[in-house]
């Protein structure tokens, strides 16, 4: 797979959830594409100067009520509200927790990057003196 300019593309996204002044983006992260959950500020979407906030789908079962790690998951939540311009408190940091948690199944569910290029076929082509060229079909999809 080819390098990406840009990590993260949030104009590119299989979901978009808006929480008033917050707003989640189920999309993908990385030159790998993994799923990824994004929480920007509602008001500072598609601004050059916003932080945005990444839960990867790999760290999932960190937000959990049930095998979860709450300590971790509070203290992301207090560094989100930093990040996210929102003053720290303990009901913000919940409000942060609950909203992650709102769209785990939204991104346990993301597919496959629609816009990576996958190998959908070999070709193999003999030249005239017998020698073989092998080839990938890729397609975006």
């Amino acid at each position: 797979m080819t390098t990406r300019q840009y990590a993260l593309d949030l104009t590119r996204y299989h979901g978009r959830f808006r929480h008033g002044d917050i707003t989640v983006y189920a999309t993908w992260f990385g030159d790998e594409l993994h799923p990824c959950l994004v929480i920007v500020p509602t008001h500072m979407e598609g601004h050059e100067k916003v932080t945005p906030c990444v839960v990867m789908q790999r760290n999932a079962w960190i937000w959990t009520e049930e095998i979860g790690e709450p300590r971790h998951a509070v203290r992301t939540s207090f560094q989100f509200c930093q990040h996210l311009r929102i003053t720290p408190s303990p009901q913000m940091c919940i409000r942060i927790t609950s909203i992650i948690r709102d769209h785990l199944g939204d991104l346990l569910t993301i597919p496959p990057a629609p816009f990576e290029r996958v190998v959908v076929a070999d070709a193999v082509r003999i030249d005239s003196d017998g020698k073989e060229h092998h080839a990938e079909v890729t397609d975006r999809v």
